[in-house]
């Protein structure tokens, strides 16, 4: 029998997600814990299917970026707590929270490497599935597809994933749902980006650009400059393009520094503003500049969790041009052994122009 009524499980999940808010790992341990002890006395009723789904994507969320305190909770099993979300999110006949759970439990798999278990989870979810002209579901469906589509090019499989991107941008026109619509042109364009379709590329990028314009989001316009810092260092060659837009970037992240925008995120920026600078110093030639910033400044993947193909990538080739700055100061043998590093790290996407530079720079430091 359900021992809380509805009015105190809702002061329950409005104080749990007042402790959260401060990303705090030791709060949200200790709100995980007090949320988990509600559960024998759950009923049915919506509350208690958000109560799961809160615990779901917040126990996550710990081992994400707090794992020793996650490997203290009591119960650590995000995926049944999504189950019984999911459960019970059924039976209220709420479609779009159960298609949203289950595109949690997908990125899940994906973020583990797992893409086919990701791609099964996605199909059985669009099949069992009725998405009508509810916008709520239907943004779900969108976000399945994007999801998909990144775990089919993560495999190799690139004319499947673009079938289904395209899918997903022309149900978001058609429907009027713009959820995902950065998201799914940024994908788009480095799809085509990576397979050297540079025209097509550029298409798709004024049009995120747009989209960023309009909605005058300021997060989303940072990450657009990072897609375009790195299209044009990486994939264009046009050096001086990217450091007028590092500097566009800087002027930016400084903005939203005094609107008092989230440390991480700046934090972030400044890593990947350095970074990119090293790239563009290593390709001008100026290695021991591009040392000196790439050592003080480097992104660091925890060993557990298995990121995209794209992000792993997007950080490990940066080791690539670090040993051709090795090789030209003299450091052979740890240019060598570094450049060795990352083809072996991405050699399992073979496909992709990430690991065929890696091997071109591997094959340069070797002769």
């Amino acid at each position: 029998m359900a021992k809380y009524s509805r009015e105190e499980l809702q002061e329950k999940i409005a104080t749990f997600e007042e402790k959260i808010k401060t990303y705090d790992g030791e709060k949200l341990k200790e709100a995980l814990e007090e949320m988990n002890e509600l559960l024998p006395y759950l009923g049915d009723q919506y509350e208690a299917a958000k109560i799961y789904e809160l615990l779901a994507h917040y126990t996550y969320y710990l081992f994400v970026f707090f794992p020793d305190l996650f490997h203290k909770l009591t119960n650590g099993d995000w995926a049944k707590y999504a189950y019984k979300a999911i459960q019970q999110f059924e039976q209220l006949q709420m479609e779009w929270r159960t298609l949203n759970m289950k595109a949690f439990l997908a990125n899940v798999e994906v973020l583990q490497a797992n893409y086919g278990k990701a791609i099964q989870i996605i199909d059985e979810a669009i099949e069992e599935s009725y998405v009508d002209d509810n916008k709520e579901s239907q943004s779900a469906f969108i976000n399945l597809l994007y999801l998909k589509s990144g775990a089919l090019n993560s495999q190799g499989q690139r004319a499947q994933a673009h079938e289904v991107i395209d899918q997903a941008i022309s149900y978001m026109k058609k429907n009027l749902i713009m959820n995902r619509f950065f998201e799914l042109h940024n994908m788009k364009a480095l799809f085509l980006y990576d397979e050297y379709e540079f025209e097509g590329a550029r298409e798709v990028a004024k049009t995120a650009k747009k989209f960023v314009e309009l909605t005058e989001n300021e997060i989303l316009r940072l990450e657009m400059m990072y897609n375009h810092i790195h299209y044009n260092e990486f994939y264009e060659d046009n050096i001086e393009r990217a450091y007028q837009l590092i500097e566009v970037t800087k002027n930016l992240q400084n903005n939203l520094e005094k609107e008092g925008f989230p440390e991480e995120t700046l934090v972030n920026s400044t890593i990947f503003l350095k970074d990119a600078t090293a790239r563009c110093l290593t390709r001008e030639g100026k290695y021991s500049e591009a040392i000196r910033l790439c050592e003080q400044h480097e992104f660091i993947i925890e060993e557990h969790i298995t990121m995209t193909p794209l992000d792993l990538s997007l950080r490990k080739i940066s080791k690539s041009y670090l040993a051709r700055c090795y090789f030209h100061v003299g450091q052979i043998e740890k240019a060598r052994e570094l450049a060795r590093e990352v083809v072996q790290t991405l050699g399992r996407f073979s496909h992709s122009s990430y690991y065929m530079f890696a091997k071109e720079v591997l094959k340069e430091l070797s002769i």
